[in-house]
């Protein structure tokens, strides 16, 4: 069992989601901070915000997600509503879709993962996913 497989076995554990193919690993966007790269691209430093990683299981009534680093999880189980998010797009960027909406007037972003070497079952659940509109109505 590699890490991810591990990961997804916990977070269905702690979630208490209903299992069916339909989770997603996702991160906040890459952003770099130019101006601060500039300053100190002497220095060989590149300054970005910190990326934060996800997973995340699509139901008709919403998403719910954990927030993990180092392959554990921080805090608690989150959910988003479907009743209150608006304007659900999904990209495909390479070999990452981009995910984005507007939840409670607040824009999210993420980037899921299509695929990965060692967990083909992410391909799949991603087709999944998006042949089921992300169970978003």
């Amino acid at each position: 069992m590699n890490n991810r497989e591990k990961l997804l076995e916990n977070y269905v554990r702690l979630s208490g989601i209903s299992f069916h193919n339909n989770v997603a690993f996702a991160h906040t966007k890459y952003q770099v901070n130019w101006k601060k790269t500039a300053v100190t691209m002497w220095l060989g430093h590149i300054v970005s915000k910190k990326t934060e990683f996800y997973v995340l299981s699509f139901e008709r009534e919403g998403i719910t997600f954990m927030q993990y680093d180092n392959m554990k999880f921080l805090d608690g189980v989150y959910f988003f509503d479907y009743r209150f998010v608006t304007d659900f797009k999904v990209k495909k960027k390479g070999a990452e879709s981009e995910m984005r909406f507007m939840y409670q007037g607040q824009e999210v972003v993420l980037m899921l993962q299509r695929y990965a070497i060692d967990s083909p079952w992410i391909k799949e659940y991603m087709h999944y996913l998006e042949e089921n509109h992300f169970f978003y109505d």
